[in-house]
């Protein structure tokens, strides 16, 4: 009795294929048509491969002894690793920002900012600034500008003047 065939698609890896075929014969698959694939769901695979790819780069090799904790799904670990990579590196630039923040206001000296509000409460306006040392030469003699720190391009100084509040 002859039956008729049905028809399977099967995805195979290149590098597997021979084998594939050989074991597809041995079970009596008689036709055998090979297809290249391509397109959107490749493409898709592709990418959800270098994603994971990457996951897999970021992590520290393996221990001998992997522990008793079940493992996550690929994806879901991969994407773990990849926020956890991407949280680290934020951490980092923001690191990085507060360095040099900091390093912008070590000139200035160690003052207490609460105590220049409270000096405003108090009818006394006192504003910090830094100017390049050239225009300070038009500055010089106006009242209530205080030179704090001389920079080698720039000059921090403090602007003082009483508030209305005060001279009422």
């Amino acid at each position: 009795m002859i039956v008729p065939m049905k028809k399977a698609s099967i995805l195979v890896i290149d590098r597997h294929r021979e084998a594939a075929l050989t074991a597809l014969r041995k079970v009596g698959v008689v036709h055998v048509e090979r297809r290249e694939m391509s397109g959107a769901s490749i493409s898709a695979l592709n990418e959800e491969r270098g994603y994971l790819e990457r996951a897999i780069r970021l992590l520290p090799p393996e221990p001998s002894d992997p522990g008793k904790s079940p493992r996550p799904e690929p994806r879901v670990a991969a994407r773990q690793v990849i926020e956890a990579y991407d949280a680290v590196r934020n951490c980092r630039e923001e690191i990085d920002r507060i360095r040099k923040e900091k390093e912008r206001l070590i000139p200035w000296g160690e003052f207490d900012p609460d105590s220049l509000r409270e000096l405003a409460d108090r009818g006394v306006a006192i504003r910090l600034y830094e100017l390049p040392i050239k225009a300070y030469g038009g500055l010089a003699d106006v009242s209530g500008l205080f030179v704090l720190d001389t920079g080698k391009t720039v000059l921090r100084v403090a602007a003082v003047r009483r508030t209305l509040d005060a001279e009422g």
